[in-house]
Order: structure tokens, then sequence, then C-alpha cells
């Protein structure tokens, strides 16, 4: 999550249309990747606590934009230690339910 903060700010920073540029440059890494770790960053802003379990893909699918869930943290929030066993497909299931 901190590395999506960090991407946020400093995308603030630059000016348009010099972002991807900098993150392949800087970074190696994909338009893809940085705007996952951004958008995990905005959707579970201030409870990293209960993420932790998670893995990276099951964070990418809950806080993918087709996930239809209103506010990813505060429905998940409280069953983060239950979903953490589950697949990235079944994280899809529930969210879209």
């Amino acid at each position: 999550m901190v590395i999506g903060q960090r991407l946020i700010e400093a995308k603030a920073r630059l000016p348009h249309g010099k972002f991807l540029p900098w993150i392949e440059s800087e970074f190696r890494m994909s338009d893809w990747t940085a705007q996952n770790m951004m958008r995990v960053a905005k959707s579970f802003a201030g409870k990293s606590e209960m993420i932790t379990d998670l893995a990276p893909s099951a964070l990418y699918a809950l806080a993918a934009p087709s996930t239809k869930v209103s506010d990813t943290a505060d429905t998940f929030g409280d069953k983060c230690a239950t979903v953490a066993h589950l697949s990235v497909r079944a994280l899809y299931a529930l969210a879209a339910s």
C-alpha cells in the first residue's frame, strides 16, 4: 500500500503524460502494475492492518474497477481473516454478489 500511495503522490507531481515513461524508466514497472498498486492504496487507505494477510492478487481483485462493492474496505474489512484463504476467482465471485 505504501508503494501505491507514493505512486499516487508522484503522479500528481509529474506533468501530464510523464508518469508512464517515469515508472517504466525508473522501476521497469508496467502501467498495469502501477495502476493496481494505486487502486489498492485508494481502496484500503488507513486500513492496512486488515489486509496484511491477503496476497497482492487478492488485493488487486478487491480493488479492481469491476468489483461491484461500493466500499470495499468496509465491506471486506471485517472478513479479511475469512477471505485470506480464498482464491482470486472466489474473491471476484464474492465481490460480485
